[in-house]
């Protein structure tokens, strides 16, 4: 079982900050502050999200306030949590191999390239863009997931998809040490492949940059 959490963001705000609440979201820091300052101390841990399988992602959907939806296999400290706001259990459910489903994913989509040069290791990146035909020499963000997914999940399709780069900074925030990273919304639909990946990639989430709202992998049997 783990625990997910649907938290309104502008109650994770700083009053001090509340006038600026879209630049604030855009944080890295941000993010990954107000989601872990919902749990408990950890102590002795040199990665407490890893070590208690927080996954969050930060939805700003047509129509809903932002929010946060954190899973996380130990729950949030209740006196942490902002008023009305309450974690429920959950149990993943058992898919068979062929069961179709939709899907949903907050995924980094950089893809990182190792390329030696005069005997020295050397490393690249390059962002999957948008779309199903091959843009230049990366692969569309469909085949890329695909990949990515394979062989939890098969058979990938892409409904939707929003990008955004985040990195903007605190108001007051010194430029140098301003983080940027590239997060994909994905909604899609696809067929369970290998139930035991999947499990595992719902569990421990998907790709990199999981302390700033990658990662989280949410699907449904249709």
């Amino acid at each position: 079982m783990v625990y997910i959490t649907l938290v309104p963001a502008h109650m994770l705000v700083k009053p001090e900050f509340r006038a600026k609440l879209t630049r604030v979201f855009k944080t890295p820091d941000f993010r990954h502050r107000a989601v872990m300052d919902l749990f408990p101390e950890f102590e002795g841990e040199q990665n407490p999200r890893a070590a208690a399988s927080i996954l969050f992602r930060l939805e700003t959907l047509p129509g809903l306030a932002p929010r946060f939806v954190v899973q996380s296999d130990i729950s949030p400290a209740v006196d942490k949590l902002p008023k009305g706001v309450e974690p429920l259990g959950y149990t993943f459910p058992e898919l068979g191999e062929g069961t179709p489903v939709s899907f949903r994913l907050a995924v980094n989509p950089v893809i990182r390239h190792s390329q030696g040069k005069d005997g020295q290791p050397a490393r690249t990146t390059t962002v999957a863009p948008f779309g199903k035909e091959p843009a230049e020499s990366a692969a569309s963000l469909e085949t890329w997931l695909s990949q990515k997914l394979s062989p939890g999940l098969a058979e990938v399709n892409i409904i939707n998809a929003q990008r955004e780069i985040i990195g903007d900074g605190y108001p007051n925030q010194d430029i140098s040490k301003i983080k940027r990273i590239v997060i994909d919304l994905v909604d899609g639909v696809a067929c369970v492949g290998d139930a035991k990946t999947l499990n595992k990639m719902l569990r421990s989430g998907v790709g990199r940059a999981k302390s700033y709202g990658c990662g989280l992998l949410s699907v449904k049997q249709l």
